[in-house]
């Protein structure tokens, strides 16, 4: 029985494929067999993995499967992770004839994947996609920067999340406040806010890196990283870290 994490926000540019890639690297690196499905219709942590910045214009091979083929057939990338990438025509799902009924009719599709580990990236919205991930999954990781407009995506998946667990009773969630800027007086005061609002659930803060960013953009983990031995671990310690929690 694979274990699914799902990675989502409400809300672009909070760092969404950024941990949905490393997670399922770490998985790797630690000797899982894993994939990630990208439900995500930009494509961006297929694209990733794979190194081919074409991929988002390609259907064939696409996340789409889950939905569409018995045996969905993933792609192998060089990271090791196998991959159903994400494109424009997933859009599709959300318009199709009870996909509400269909999505739950998947959970066990899913789960019942040949890998150790599911990593799925979600649309920014939300949508049937970004029920379906939460549908599906053992484990929510909410990624999110400590501002103004990323509060209010973060209570919208909330939300979400409150309204999956009625249908999957066991799901959990952690939040992690990304990209923080420690000189910033209203992020300090809104970290403070979540780790009140939301006690033992607020799971990581990251402070705000350019070498991960560059990292992703080479399709490699922050662990490959050699300049900042700290940041590596960091990084790789909370994959291994939130992989356990399931």
């Amino acid at each position: 029985m694979a274990k699914v994490i799902a990675v989502s926000i409400q809300k672009g540019g909070d760092g969404k494929t950024t941990f949905a890639c490393n997670l399922a690297m770490a998985a790797v690196k630690a000797g899982y067999r894993t994939a990630l499905i990208d439900l995500d219709s930009q494509g961006n942590a297929g694209v990733t993995l794979s190194g081919n910045g074409g991929m988002h214009r390609i259907k064939e091979g696409g996340a789409q499967q889950i939905y569409e083929e018995d045996v969905p057939k993933f792609t192998e990338t060089e990271s090791g992770v196998f991959i159903l990438h994400g494109h424009s025509w997933l859009e599709e799902i959300d318009y199709r004839e009870n996909v509400d009924v269909e999505t739950l009719a998947l959970r066990e599709k899913v789960r019942t994947l040949p890998f150790d580990y599911v990593i799925i990236d979600t649309p920014p919205s939300s949508g049937p996609r970004q029920m379906a991930a939460l549908l599906w999954s053992d484990l929510v990781i909410v990624p999110v920067k400590a501002q103004k407009f990323s509060m209010i995506g973060l209570s919208k998946v909330l939300e979400q999340i409150k309204l999956a667990k009625r249908r999957n009773h066991g799901l959990a969630y952690r939040v992690v406040i990304n990209q923080f800027v420690t000189s910033s007086s209203e992020q300090n005061q809104i970290s403070e806010e979540l780790r009140e609002q939301l006690p033992g659930v607020v799971m990581k803060v990251f402070k705000s890196r350019v070498p991960v960013s560059d990292m992703l953009a080479r399709g490699l983990p922050v662990w490959e990283y050699k300049k900042d031995k700290a940041l590596a671990q960091e990084w790789y310690g909370f994959c291994t870290e939130v992989l356990h929690l399931i």
